[in-house]
């Protein structure tokens, strides 16, 4: 297989909906409906493995059957980024990706797709914090610990797996600068600053670092400068 003719035609011409529901078709894929936003962006950011897809090919086809479901991944997570702001939207890509996931083994081009649903969803749920932000004890409009938190775990994630599989993103201090704005508004100031800089496991460059201390100093600033408006 068996990513099609036309399939391949289609991710060229960047029609990757078109795309996914070829691919749910021919894998026997529903997508999922969920009673509430919570339970959408909780699909949407699992780690949890989940049930098998039960597909379409006969028996010794399995690598048929992965090689389908890694291309839709690829799909949804192109769909999720192009309408990232529309956190609902995006999340259902998410969620999706995460169902095509079961497919896989989770090693090489599997680490690569998970990392960058899971690094969508952070940004989905992020997102989606905004619409019911509220005040803190200051007074100071904040995104809700849940969305936080959640936001947090995805990021974790992908650190985790940017740290055993380094080929799956070409820009690891992405996560860094996410991981350090999701710390600063959970008030873990100190996580904020020296998640850049603590491990000498990640390979960036005096550059990036400097980079990564004046991110965080910005960040610093308009926090206290939002203190006395």
């Amino acid at each position: 297989m068996v990513v099609t003719t036309v399939l391949w035609r289609y991710w060229q011409k960047q029609q990757y909906e078109e795309a996914i529901t070829e691919v749910c078709a021919l894998l026997d894929v529903k997508e999922e409906s969920f009673s509430s936003d919570q339970e959408l962006l909780a699909a949407a950011a699992d780690t949890e493995a989940i049930r098998p897809i039960p597909g379409s090919f006969p028996t010794g086809e399995a690598e048929n059957l992965a090689n389908l479901a890694l291309f839709g991944c690829s799909c949804c997570n192109r769909l999720a980024e192009r309408v990232r702001k529309d956190w609902r939207v995006a999340a259902h890509w998410c969620a999706l990706a995460r169902c095509l996931e079961a497919a896989g083994d989770g090693a090489g081009p599997w680490a690569m797709v998970r990392f960058e649903r899971l690094f969508h969803a952070a940004e989905a749920i992020r997102v989606a914090g905004k619409d019911v932000l509220k005040n803190d004890e200051t007074g100071r409009l904040t995104l809700p610990d849940y969305h936080l938190r959640a936001s947090h775990r995805c990021l974790r994630e992908c650190e985790s797996i940017w740290l055993r599989w380094p080929s799956c993103t070409s820009s690891p201090e992405s996560i860094y600068t996410c991981l350090a704005e999701v710390c600063w508004q959970l008030k873990d100031q100190q996580t904020a600053c020296n998640v850049f800089l603590c491990s000498g496991r990640r390979p960036f460059t005096a550059s990036t670092s400097i980079k990564a201390i004046y991110r965080c100093s910005i960040i610093r600033i308009a926090d206290d400068r939002s203190r006395f408006r």
